[in-house]
């Protein structure tokens, strides 16, 4: 009886002491569940920025504006280093602007990320072709070839480039 008595005070502050801990790690929850909200709602909506962004873009290299559509590529890349599509739009929009050195430099770039993208090497095997550099691009078509064997287009370019270089044995094989 007399331990149950002098332990009323220690069994108080332990509830207490509990009781706070409690609320405190009920507030730590609740204050992170509150930031990882607000911080997807600010992906969420930067993913959607640079959708539009990207679109907009599409738009403005179909309607031939090429120089205000690079404009837009490259603020995407400024929001997203790392937006491969942003990335190969650029590279495309280089080509058709016959700016070979810049294309090569973008398309280059997502290879990092997608070493086996088929369109990126077949893109730039074409700006090798503009550079007249037949064997950088026969080595691009190849690959892009090995990597998607049944594509026409992939062919087609491998067969017309390597008779360009006068790859007679490559031409044969494709």
């Amino acid at each position: 009886t007399r331990l149950k008595k002098g332990a009323a005070p220690l069994r108080s502050f332990g509830t207490q002491f509990r009781k706070r801990f409690h609320e405190r790690i009920h507030g730590l929850e609740l204050a992170y569940l509150e930031a990882r909200r607000k911080t997807l709602g600010t992906r969420g909506r930067r993913t959607a920025q640079i959708v539009g962004i990207l679109r907009e873009a599409e738009e403005l290299t179909g309607q031939g504006r090429l120089e205000e559509a690079e404009r837009k590529y490259v603020a995407v890349v400024a929001l997203d280093p790392r937006n491969v599509d942003a990335y190969e739009g650029l590279g495309n929009l280089y080509l058709e602007m016959k700016r070979f050195s810049e294309a090569r430099e973008a398309l280059g770039y997502i290879l990092k990320f997608r070493p086996n993208d088929a369109s990126v090497l077949t893109s730039l095997g074409e700006g090798a072709l503009g550079e007249e550099k037949f064997a950088d691009a026969v080595g691009h078509f190849r690959r892009a070839v090995d990597l998607r064997p049944g594509n026409p287009k992939y062919l087609d370019f491998l067969i017309e480039t390597a008779i360009r270089a006068k790859d007679k044995s490559t031409a044969l094989h494709g």
